[in-house]
């Protein structure tokens, strides 16, 4: 009675808090005779514990978040694991791991590939039953299936076969102990499997070897009539093989204590799904999360080798980013019928790319234009937004260039003469007062500014015109934010191209005038987050640049539409090479996520719905960490404006006032 009260007061106060759990259950698991003989060190090192991370609310998780060291250093553990002649594991978890988040979760699969949602609770039901039926206290997997159809009418066979497959589709070999195993040490060892589970031997037997393992033998509980969990299948074990053995497992019940009483050695490890819960605990659960923490975790804390800080970020937060936006994407396509979809550059190039791989229903363009690409193309309707965007804008921020250098931003040098005019001059500084003269002055000089531009719009039309040739719905797919691009480029088709319907389809979609009114008549429509959808996750503004960086293209931005060789063409600004690097690896972490996550997604059988809250909310938590943020991408160079010097991202973010925000 007494140790059951413990108990319950232990899980509602150590189990509410994983970073107080985490680390206590791995104290125990490394320290097993420590806590077993010295309970009192054991208890002061909780009391510890709870006193950062519950009382003060210490931040556990550390960035970036592969320096979370899930399993012990491999030369430390091999050396531990050196003296022992046989090596024995436990599977799940250990030696196989899931591609979802946890080994249960697989049971989701299942039950949607037999039509069957609580396929979970309905198998765990039969699984007792088995067992109690059970002469041995054990069960096997045909037991286990019989249960659930004699007491809930699933089909025997088809839950037999299901739960196979799906274990050999979504799982595979640990890779932190496939290199421990074929380390010169310890590739001489005998090794040995030992698993509380139903499945039969034979099974494990089979895809552990597929898996590039070297079992000489596997114990289930189904089959020997015995446990780990009651310690019997332990004495099985050493009868077998001796004391000789050293147990690798990460539950400490039947891996680490009751292993132990049997006389045996172990060396206990943590499950990876701690990490998980550690630091992708969104305050839901769902098979599409389940896939992302399955592929994070094995990736940064399986895999091994060197990511690299710029793949890892674009790995754990833009891949899942890129892909759910193209699934959405997808889905929108088909239920506005649109026969075509212009990604815009450059923010929108990688998701043309993950679109065409991975989806592709609807035709698709990668369109080179700009904010002030598509100024330029309705000037005399916008030129008051010109002059704010380009002059009013400008005089407002800290580092201040000249009026001759604001001029030739905006590819309007030639006004430069008829400054006196304003008693202005191109060497004065441009600040409020200076800007409300200069925009005085280009009022008078309208038709001068719009003729400037004339054979830009000219040169946009031929550019255009094979691309929307046939074309009656269009969508315009943009980051974000507030659908600027978007209202010039459907103002110029309303004009010139009636007869289209043009949307809009972004990312993400902030508060504003603008975006709210798209919205709300149905010309836009966005993923993450807008005034009505995930309002809760409405982004910070000063949190904009990080996503642009981790999505932008390598390519200069779109000043323009020009010809060459008599083709018409986009124009390009200055190219900026401080950032190629950075980008590069941001994009391989991409697609390798992608990769990764299509491929388990394509094996479920159904279609994988991912809302916009499971597509943010890792990048959305990462975001508030400034200290991590600061020192990834701080000394990122970008163009803030077309034709700007570049700036680091760390003056950018501190202009914005990031740099000032309460680290989370």
């Amino acid at each position: 009675m007494l140790k059951e009260t413990l108990k319950k007061i232990y899980d509602k106060i150590v189990g509410r808090n994983i970073a107080v759990q985490t680390h206590y259950l791995r104290y125990k698991m490394c320290h097993p005779d420590l806590h077993r003989r010295f309970r009192l060190c054991s208890w002061a090192y909780l009391a510890a514990l709870l006193v950062k991370y519950a009382l003060f609310g210490a931040d556990a998780k550390v960035y970036p978040e592969s320096a979370y060291a899930a399993y012990p250093a491999e030369d430390e553990f091999a050396k531990r694991l050196q003296r022992s002649e046989v090596l024995s594991f436990a599977i799940f978890n250990v030696l196989l791991l899931p591609k979802t988040e946890t080994f249960a979760d697989l049971y989701t699969i299942i039950g949607q590939r037999l039509g069957i949602v609580e396929y979970g609770e309905l198998r765990a039901d039969a699984y007792r039953a088995a067992k109690e039926k059970s002469d041995t206290g054990a069960a096997t997997l045909h037991d286990v299936c019989r249960a659930l159809q004699e007491r809930h009418g699933v089909n025997a066979d088809a839950a037999y076969r299901e739960e196979l497959r799906a274990l050999r589709e979504f799982s595979f070999g640990n890779p932190y102990f496939l290199r421990l195993l074929r380390r010169e040490e310890l590739k001489e060892k005998r090794v040995i499997a030992v698993c509380d589970t139903p499945l039969p031997a034979d099974f494990f037997a089979e895809i552990l070897a597929e898996s590039g393992f070297n079992i000489e033998r596997v114990y289930v509980s189904g089959e020997c009539g015995c446990s780990k969990a009651s310690g019997k299948l332990w004495e099985k074990v050493k009868e077998d093989f001796g004391k000789s053995v050293i147990h690798i497992g990460c539950h400490y019940e039947a891996d680490v204590k009751k292993c132990r009483a049997a006389k045996l050695r172990t060396a206990g490890v943590l499950r990876l799904s701690f990490s998980c819960e550690l630091y992708h605990d969104f305050g839901f659960r769902s098979l599409a999360r389940s896939l992302y923490c399955g592929a994070v975790n094995n990736k940064l804390h399986a895999a091994g080798g060197e990511l690299g800080p710029f793949y890892e970020h674009g790995y754990a937060y833009g891949g899942i980013l890129a892909y759910g936006f193209c699934s959405w994407l997808e889905e929108l396509a088909k239920w506005k019928n649109y026969d075509c979809l212009l990604f815009l550059a450059r923010d929108a190039e990688i998701f043309y790319e993950t679109y065409r791989r991975y989806f592709g229903r609807v035709p698709s363009v990668y369109f080179y234009t700009s904010r002030f690409a598509a100024m330029k193309l309705v000037l005399p309707k916008y030129f008051g937004r010109f002059l704010n965007t380009m002059f009013v804008d400008k005089a407002r921020k800290k580092e201040k260039i000249t009026i001759g250098e604001a001029l030739a931003q905006a590819e309007l040098s030639p006004l430069c003469e008829g400054l006196g005019e304003e008693g202005l001059s191109a060497s004065q500084r441009l600040d409020s007062a200076a800007a409300e003269a200069l925009c005085r002055y280009l009022h008078r000089r309208k038709a001068e500014v719009t003729a400037l531009y004339e054979g830009n719009a000219e040169a946009f039309e031929e550019y255009v015109a094979p691309v929307i040739a046939g074309k009656r719905r269009v969508c315009v797919v943009d980051l974000g934010w507030r659908g600027t691009i978007f209202t010039m480029l459907e103002l110029y088709f309303r004009e010139k191209h009636p007869e289209i319907v043009l949307e809009s389809a972004m990312m993400g979609v902030t508060d504003t005038p603008i975006s709210d009114q798209l919205i709300d008549c149905g010309k836009m429509h966005g993923y993450l987050f807008s005034h009505t959808d995930n309002t809760n996750y409405l982004i910070d503004g000063r949190q904009v640049l990080l996503l642009e960086t981790l999505f932008s293209s390598s390519v200069p931005t779109t000043v323009g539409y020009g010809r060459e060789g008599g083709i018409a063409c986009p124009v390009f600004g200055e190219p900026d090479s401080s950032g190629l690097v950075a980008c590069a690896q941001f994009r391989h972490g991409i697609r390798d996520f992608c990769a990764e996550f299509a491929e388990s997604a394509n094996k479920l059988g159904f279609p994988l719905r991912i809302s916009g809250a499971e597509a943010y909310a890792p990048v959305a938590q990462v975001n508030g960490n400034v200290e991590y943020n600061l020192k990834l991408f701080g000394e990122l160079k970008t163009n803030a404006e077309p034709n700007c010097t570049p700036l680091t991202m760390r003056e950018l973010l501190d202009e914005v006032g990031y740099t000032s925000a309460k680290k989370k």
